[in-house]
């Protein structure tokens, strides 16, 4: 701030205010008939002490409002490490205490938010929430860490635009409820909400996308769960007493055979049917995975030794180490690579193959079961308990091994190969062990 306009009206305010003593002296002097020389050396040695007061006094209040004036504008731009000097003779000390009390008050604000700042952005890269913002051109200002996982790019998405992406006519559809839809880098069911924001008088979107797959499942596992175990417990009820009198009738009889069958017959189907809802129990009681830390790749041979089926190949010779319940696991594999030979069963035994395969990608495990049989016919009711394509299934093997899975954190998915007969099993987990 430049207070030069200033100067000259302090000097004019100074000469006006001793104006008249520099009349009044010389005429005080000429009516004391006092010769002209002492007359004019008074008046120029009093202008001379005018001057000098002056300009020292001008001089001091410019310096001292020009440094008033930077600290105000200092802090206006954020400085605030300075303070001003306090001098208890100064005139000016409490308008510099005033100056320092602003700044004190400048610096709680700009360290309260900075610390909001910092919260805010913590809070939006590590939830679990796909956040993105765009300007009015549709061209994204902010994506935090999992927008970018939901799409492949190399330097993420700020600077791309919504509508290349998809994302706005993936907003286009009605959001009243979860959707289904593949990303690049994932699928699910989504929870979509836009939002709206003003910047600078301009007009910016706001979306937020919420993967609900896990949380519908879980509603849809208790639903499932809590129905078995009235089935169960119903039908365990009368299974035993039928067993019973079964087998006590068996032996009263005698001689007829035919009665003796049928009794026999049922005995049999009693045993089977309460075998099968055993089978039920262990889907609605599944343990905690009990962690250690085992060899993928010697679990992976051990399960396909156990087979001891020509068409199973082990397509790698990654070795890692994982923390992870390799009887759980082992149920797992042994139930995917069952149902894949049996996908191939149709084939001759030189044609059918299926490939176990995986990897490590930035800490992840990604596995796979490949076979080349008859592919998924439905592919939506994969994990449905009771559904099942074969005539001897119960239609809870998939389900128990997604269950187990997503136990240890990961995720299981089965789906048509793209690009050949059969389909493919693919498991993630999350790991911390660098491959060896």
């Amino acid at each position: 701030m430049n207070f030069s306009a200033l100067v000259p009206r302090l000097k004019l305010t100074l000469l006006l205010i001793s104006l008249p003593a520099l009349i009044l002296l010389p005429m005080i002097l000429w009516y004391a008939n006092i010769s002209w020389l002492p007359i004019v050396l008074s008046s120029v040695t009093l202008l001379a002490i005018y001057a000098f007061l002056s300009y020292t006094l001008v001089t001091k209040l410019q310096a001292r409002l020009n440094v008033f004036s930077n600290m105000v504008l200092a802090v206006k731009e954020g400085d605030v490490s300075q303070k001003l000097r306090l001098f208890n003779d100064d005139g000016f000390s409490e308008l510099a205490k005033a100056i320092n009390e602003l700044i004190d008050h400048a610096y709680f604000q700009q360290q309260s938010n900075k610390s909001s700042q910092l919260l805010l952005q913590k809070i939006v890269s590590n939830i679990d929430v796909a956040i993105i913002a765009a300007d009015p051109s549709s061209t994204i200002t902010l994506a935090n860490e999992k927008a970018n996982s939901l799409f492949i790019t190399a330097d993420g998405l700020v600077g791309l635009s919504t509508s290349t992406l998809g994302i706005r006519k993936l907003f286009q559809q009605p959001l009243d409820e979860p959707i289904s839809y593949s990303f690049p880098n994932a699928k699910g069911r989504w929870q979509c909400v836009q939002e709206q924001f003003f910047d600078k008088g301009e007009a910016f979107q706001l979306y937020f996308i919420t993967d609900v797959s896990h949380l519908l499942r879980a509603e849809e596992l208790k639903a499932w769960k809590n129905l078995l175990r009235v089935l169960s417990h119903e039908i365990n009820n009368s299974l035993t007493p039928i067993a019973s009198i079964s087998q006590s009738m068996q032996c009263a009889v005698g001689e007829d055979e035919d009665l003796l069958e049928g009794l026999q017959l049922i005995e049999q189907r009693a045993k089977s049917l309460e075998s099968f809802i055993k089978s039920y129990r262990q889907f609605t009681h599944l343990p905690v995975p009990k962690l250690q830390s085992i060899a993928v790749n010697e679990m992976l041979a051990r399960c396909i030794a156990l087979l001891n089926d020509p068409r199973l190949a082990l397509c790698t010779e990654l070795k890692c180490e994982m923390q992870l319940d390799p009887t759980l696991l082992e149920q797992v594999f042994i139930n995917l690579l069952k149902n894949a030979l049996e996908a191939t069963d149709h084939k001759q035994k030189q044609q059918g193959r299926v490939l176990v395969d995986f990897q490590l990608n930035e800490q992840v495990l990604s596995l796979t079961v490949t076979d080349n049989g008859t592919g998924i016919a439905n592919t939506k009711n994969l994990f449905v308990p009771l559904y099942s394509t074969k005539k001897q299934g119960s239609g809870i093997g998939l389900l128990l091994s997604r269950q187990i899975i997503e136990a240890h954190g990961g995720e299981l998915t089965l789906e048509n190969n793209d690009n050949a007969p059969g389909a493919v099993a693919t498991i993630i987990l999350p790991c911390h062990k660098q491959p060896q």
